[in-house]
């Protein structure tokens, strides 16, 4: 004897998505921890003119063979941070340091190849103090294939492929 089981229809209209990657997100989350979208609804921050001040990201510098370095300059107007960053590895962590040496943050491999990229928070010092930033780094066989950082506070990102 079969029995016939209604299953309510489940409404996805309502639950908490990423509108960038789709994974299922937090209502409290302001920032999606696995693409680094903004969640809120808030305004980036805007300057006294009322445009939005974007992060600038250039590339400097990308070498190695066995120790691949990519250094990058970093601009944050909003915040007063103006940084050249190198990111360099040996082993399975990228790390990022400024001009003068001081590391700022660590980004461990995704996955269990070097070509499965890297991500971490950077913390670069600027007008009022510390600020962070998600990291993450694309790459391919060759090393780093492309760059995206995201401010933590608001979500403003900028990019670079290489």
């Amino acid at each position: 004897m079969k029995r016939n089981v209604h299953q309510p229809k489940l409404n996805t209209e309502n639950m908490p998505f990423c509108s960038v990657c789709g994974k299922e997100v937090q209502a409290n989350w302001e920032v999606c921890p696995f693409c680094s979208h903004s969640l809120s609804q808030s305004t980036a921050p805007e300057s006294q003119g009322g445009t939005v001040q974007k992060l600038e990201l250039r590339l400097l510098k990308k070498s190695g063979f066995f120790t691949k370095v990519l250094t990058v300059a970093f601009a944050d107007p909003h915040k007063g941070v103006k940084q050249n960053i190198s990111f360099s590895t040996m082993s399975r962590t990228y790390t990022a340091r400024l001009s003068d040496g001081t590391v700022v943050g660590k980004l461990p491999l995704k996955g269990m190849t070097i070509a499965s990229g890297a991500e971490g928070m950077i913390s670069l010092p600027g007008r009022q103090g510390g600020h962070s930033y998600n990291a993450v780094l694309m790459t391919g066989l060759n090393g780093p294939t492309g760059l995206t950082i995201t401010d933590w506070d608001d979500g403003r990102k900028c990019m670079i492929s290489f």
